[in-house]
């Protein structure tokens, strides 16, 4: 069961050359159906380990690996030692996508008990405020800024689903140059506010112990195991080292992508997997416009300077 669900899983991950042709009713209905099935598990899937927190939550902002970080989250393997389902509240409460600016993005009622929250982007502060049904642990997915705007800008031009505003700035991206496309994403993005959630979180856990902050390229690097069982001690996941290592080989680029780190694709979400990719894109004309909109994010995120 654990291996047809992964099977399946993988296949649409694959399948990168029809993705951007699917409806977004298709892709929506998809999530919905799957969020449900998963509170079906308990049926036909034995819970070994249970997880202490009534809630789990998967914080993050755009390109920071939030699908594959989901789909760790919610593999069979994961439930049989949290015990949670899933809940997608884009597919459950909304028609598939959540239209707001990370920083309007509020709730004002309590997520189900007995469920891991994936993926919720938004800052801090709109989190913190969520009524909770019972005890809970977050975490947040940090990644360079840089690398995220480079990796949005390939991907609102050439992959994501077009619907909302991309309709229109698909075909700007497409007739501008490399270095004016990403201008213009710096400028999109800040209005987007995932700068200003990215900053958010920066101090989140040294006054929040129930909040982890998390980077994607220790989630990728050569030390990942360390860092997923870690950040499943926070979560109380208590997975068997044997099931533990085939989750996360299952979930390796390499499995995903059937290529090493590093070898692009510019018609997969995950494009190259690799940390500093930004350097290969900023001039003079980015790095100034990045500068002037981020402020000091980059080192207040731990990364290395402009």
């Amino acid at each position: 069961m654990v291996g047809l669900s992964r099977a399946a899983i993988l296949a649409r991950r694959r399948s990168v050359k029809l993705r951007p042709h699917v409806p977004p009713w298709a892709i929506y209905y998809l999530n919905k159906f799957r969020s449900h099935w998963s509170g079906a598990r308990s049926i036909y899937m034995p819970v070994r380990e249970r997880s202490s927190f009534d809630n789990l939550f998967h914080c993050c902002v755009q390109k920071t690996g939030s699908v594959w970080v989901k789909s760790v989250l919610t593999d069979l393997m994961t439930y049989r030692y949290a015990g949670l389902s899933h809940y997608h509240y884009q597919s459950r409460m909304m028609k598939g996508r959540d239209p707001r600016k990370l920083t309007e993005r509020t709730f004002t009622k309590p997520f189900p008990r007995g469920s891991i929250v994936s993926p919720m982007y938004m800052t801090y502060g709109n989190f913190r405020a969520i009524p909770k049904a019972g005890s809970y642990r977050a975490f947040f997915v940090a990644r360079d800024p840089r690398d995220i705007l480079v990796s949005w800008y390939h991907s609102a031009k050439r992959l994501h689903l077009l619907q909302g505003d991309l309709v229109t700035i698909r075909p700007m991206l497409e007739q501008a140059s490399v270095s004016e496309g990403l201008v213009f994403s710096i400028r999109h993005l800040q209005e987007f506010g995932l700068f200003e959630a990215l900053d958010s979180w920066v101090d989140a856990p040294a006054g929040d112990p129930n909040v982890k902050l998390v980077r994607y390229e220790e989630l990728i690097g050569p030390d990942h195991p360390s860092v997923f069982r870690s950040l499943f001690e926070h979560l109380d996941i208590r997975m068997e080292d044997s099931a533990f290592a085939s989750l996360l080989e299952a979930y390796s680029f390499e499995s995903v992508t059937r290529r090493k780190k590093g070898e692009e694709s510019n018609i997969s979400h995950l494009r190259k997997a690799q940390a500093g990719d930004w350097k290969n894109h900023f001039d003079d004309r980015v790095t100034d416009v990045f500068r002037a909109v981020t402020g000091d994010l980059v080192q207040r995120l731990g990364y290395e300077p402009l």
